[in-house]
């Protein structure tokens, strides 16, 4: 079994950080449409069927998931303690399949992270709500997302929001969501939808974001929108949007951002240094 460090039952943010770029490297080893589980060796051809085939993991036993390259037309609902790498975003796609329900193509479930790789949700004529990653609230504690390409477009008035928690946002428990590298759009094809690259929502979370980018694509647009007294830190990312490029939505969860490119208005409770 892969065992956290001394076995610590404490998973951080760098083990997360590690455990993906391990997984990552794995998967550029691997043929097209297959995917590896360690430890083990197992061979899938999907994502699902070969994280449903772990039943042990646990802070003292963390596994690792290898995404060879190519298409992966599924939803992915993640479970604690593993983490998914593929061999980047150009070579490695999660797709929302046709007709299913958009709860995001990638559902996390307590700690774990996804990396070097694309996850694209929605489509233009039947998905409303689009959304690529789905933080569920009732599962804290820590998730990474590390050069991971995120994608939605949507059809409905609603709009699209590609990283999300919850549907409410005010909820107990707490939680880390940390991006680094990122890049996150959001674009709709209906007039007056609202687009949001990432909706950060949720008492007691943070969100820490570092490098890449994220935007929202249309007329009614944010980068960043937070809500429920959650908090965000941003470190040398562009973020974009036609309303605002990072909203305290609340006034209640502030953003900090430093170093950042800001194409487009802050509201009141947003921080920003050099």
């Amino acid at each position: 079994m892969i065992t956290s460090p001394s076995n610590d039952v404490s998973v951080t943010p760098e083990i997360c950080f590690e455990m993906v770029r391990e997984a990552s490297e794995r998967a550029t080893m691997l043929p097209a449409n297959t995917v590896q589980v360690e430890p083990g060796g197992a061979i899938f051809t999907s994502i699902q069927i070969a994280i449903n085939s772990i039943q042990d993991a646990s802070p003292g036993c963390l596994y690792q998931v290898s995404v060879g390259p190519g298409t992966y037309c599924e939803q992915v609902i993640l479970k604690p303690f593993i983490f998914v790498g593929g061999p980047g975003y150009q070579a490695t796609s999660i797709v929302l399949p046709e007709n299913a329900a958009n709860t995001g193509v990638v559902q996390t479930a307590g700690t774990g992270g996804i990396g070097q790789m694309a996850i694209v949700g929605g489509t233009t004529t039947t998905v409303k709500n689009a959304c690529a990653i789905y933080i569920v609230s009732s599962s804290p504690d820590i998730f990474l997302a590390n050069a991971v390409f995120c994608h939605a477009t949507d059809n409905g008035i609603a709009g699209s929001i590609v990283i999300t928690v919850g549907n409410d946002p005010v909820y107990g428990g707490s939680g880390t969501v940390v991006l680094i590298n990122c890049t996150v759009t959001a674009q709709t094809e209906k007039y007056g939808s609202t687009t949001i690259a990432m909706q950060g929502t949720g008492l007691n979370f943070n969100y820490q974001v570092s490098g890449g980018g994220m935007s929202g694509n249309s007329s009614d647009s944010m980068g960043l929108m937070t809500n429920g007294q959650a908090t965000a830190v941003l470190n040398n990312v562009l973020v974009g949007g036609h309303d605002w490029s990072l909203n305290n939505n609340d006034n209640q969860s502030p953003i900090t951002a430093n170093g950042c490119q800001l194409r487009g208005p802050v509201s009141a409770g947003v921080k920003v240094n050099p």
